[in-house]
């Protein structure tokens, strides 16, 4: 009896590594969370949930809790945490799709966005408390491929104490969406300087 040999099935995440680069929405179920470890804190500035981008699979969103360029500059290394808070009707659809942009002046003119600036620790406190009671999540960012696939670049790109190069429209940010009265919650992350 012979067998007949099947190709095996391409895997869809190769096709992340063809649009890196590129400004993205996630969107899914969160499969978890981590957290960068190191001695200094040049070497642990980032934490990140993984979210099950539908036929991606896990994708990493890293997110920073703590500015190097910024401290190695001798500016304000904290980073400001700003909530916009609405409701949904339906879940967004899970996945990787491609985005025109996601511009934090624009949600700021629609809703009551207040910052806190936060130390490092809070910065992880704001998100992890998300993860824990939040049922799906989207995250705006630039996409990467690397050891493990995702976004990163999710906060504001606008100009800031250490980093003059401004670019307008291509915020990343993070998105909850939590089942008690269709309620979400839109993380948007600013460094020091930044408008």
């Amino acid at each position: 009896m012979s067998t007949r040999l099947r190709r095996p099935e391409p895997d869809p995440r190769a096709e992340l590594v063809e649009h890196r680069g590129e400004f993205v929405r996630i969107a899914g179920e969160i499969a978890g969370i981590g957290y960068e470890h190191g001695r200094d804190v040049r070497g642990r500035d980032h934490m990140w949930i993984s979210i099950r981008a539908g036929r991606f699979g896990p994708l990493r969103v890293a997110i920073n809790t703590f500015s190097v360029i910024n401290f190695e500059s001798g500016f304000d290394a904290r980073i400001s945490v700003g909530i916009a808070r609405s409701t949904y009707e339906a879940l967004p659809e899970a996945g990787v799709f491609a985005c025109d942009g996601f511009d934090y002046a624009k949600l700021e003119a629609g809703y009551a966005v207040q910052y806190e600036l936060c130390v490092q620790e809070r910065v992880e406190t704001h998100v992890a408390d998300r993860v824990r009671r939040a049922i799906f999540a989207e995250a705006w960012g630039d996409l990467y491929a690397r050891n493990h696939p995702g976004v990163h670049q999710v906060h504001s790109r606008r100009a800031s104490c250490a980093v003059p190069r401004d670019i307008v429209g291509r915020d990343g940010a993070l998105r909850f969406y939590f089942a008690e009265e269709s309620h979400c919650e839109t993380l948007l992350f600013k460094f020091c300087g930044q408008p």
